[in-house]
């Protein structure tokens, strides 16, 4: 829904902010979505696949960009907006990898030409930094518990075996595989089975979530190229206050600037306000944001590694 069919159905339907967001784990589903499609529903129709062919290549070039970046390790606030889980976004990218993988004779040029694109990626920079966040023990993990200068390990179980099935989808029948993958998997496949059906050991996960986790994630204190209220009255960030944000606000970056250019940008204040810095979803006086946990996707997950890794010949 672009700004103009909002607008005609406000305040009816509102999208939060008025503005769509760009998340790097729901880039990857689409990605995803469209691989299978077009491998199996309309497999070789060129009239149908010449509608999205742009958008799925520019689709793996961006996440392309992203995972060399590190932009979803650095900051998971802006580019992980509503799968708060940095291997839930590595597992959804390795899934169309794996999907492209199995076929001998793919379909479309295009399809190709991102078969080569993520296999290049992920079997490089992608798990460099999957192996990167692995612990001693085997486990990887991601924020849920772990505060105050205490890690609970809340989400180790689901972290360990997205980042398994992420690995697996990438290296499994592949003989060329390194040895400090297959050591690493080895590792995460033993902790999995020492600690998923411990009683005390947590299922929980946050694989989904609210878009506001942070101060950081609040668009108003970033540079903007458009802000205007719904009536067309024009507001400038650089003057006004925080009383402005109200549901009315249209705020917005819009078009490109040089690097440069949009860095002294962010030095200036937007309604009164610095732009905030990151520092983790567990600061002291934080956002309470709301998320989604669910202990028998952590089994899924754990059930679906096991079944690969019997049969990844690794």
């Amino acid at each position: 829904m672009d700004l103009d069919e909002e607008l005609a159905l406000f305040p009816n339907v509102v999208v939060p902010f008025h503005t769509n967001n760009v998340d790097l784990s729901v880039n990857a589903n689409v990605l995803f979505g469209l691989t299978l499609h077009f491998l199996n529903v309309d497999r070789g129709d060129r009239q149908k696949f010449d509608i999205v062919k742009d958008l799925y290549v520019d689709i793996a070039k961006f996440l392309k960009w992203a995972v060399e970046r590190g932009v979803a390790f650095e900051r998971p606030d802006l580019s992980l907006v509503y799968y708060p889980s940095k291997f839930d976004f590595y597992w959804f990218l390795a899934r169309s990898y794996a999907a492209l993988k199995a076929e001998k004779d793919l379909p479309f040029p295009e399809m190709e030409e991102v078969f080569e694109i993520l296999s290049q990626l992920l079997t490089t920079t992608a798990t460099n930094q999957i192996l990167e966040e692995q612990g001693n023990e085997g486990y990887w993990q991601e924020f849920l518990g772990n505060y105050a200068g205490k890690e609970r390990g809340e989400d180790r179980l689901f972290a360990t075996a997205v980042a398994l099935n992420s690995l697996l989808d990438i290296w499994r029948n592949n003989q060329d595989t390194p040895t400090a993958v297959k050591e690493s998997i080895k590792k995460g496949i033993s902790y999995l089975q020492n600690n998923v059906l411990n009683c005390q050991s947590s299922k929980q996960n946050a694989f989904f979530s609210g878009s506001l986790k942070t101060n950081s994630t609040f668009p108003f204190f970033y540079p903007s190229t458009v802000s205007h209220f719904i009536n067309g009255t024009e507001v400038d960030p650089k003057t006004a206050d925080q009383s402005y944000l109200i549901q009315d606000l249209i705020y917005a970056f819009k078009g490109y600037t040089s690097l440069e250019q949009y860095q002294k940008m962010t030095q200036e204040k937007h309604f009164g306000t610095p732009m905030y810095e990151f520092k983790g979803f567990n600061q002291p006086g934080g956002i309470v944001f709301p998320y989604w946990s669910s202990p028998a996707i952590t089994y899924s997950m754990t059930m679906l590694a096991y079944a690969k890794y019997l049969h990844s010949g690794l």
